[in-house]
């Protein structure tokens, strides 16, 4: 499963949005993806519509994968 929300710039939780509205996020906002589990469906669309990383995606299908900081040119991780 593959939630999305916006956080202020501030840093405050602003709300909870879907895909198509977390793809406008605003400037100074930041979009927050919180990944519970990832099959075919979720791995498509972190790849397809957000442009994660491959090994990115790679650590969200690992469930034994430890907790770790990636700065990526588009996103971190």
């Amino acid at each position: 499963m593959v939630q999305t929300h916006l956080i202020s710039s501030n840093g405050h939780f602003k709300k909870a949005v879907g895909q198509k509205e977390a793809l406008h996020a605003l400037e100074g906002e930041t979009l927050w993806v919180d990944i519970q589990g990832i099959g075919e469906d979720e791995r498509g669309m972190l790849q397809n519509i957000w442009n994660f990383h491959s090994l990115a995606i790679e650590d969200c299908s690992n469930r034994q994968q430890r907790s770790k900081y990636e700065r990526y040119p588009t996103h971190d991780f």
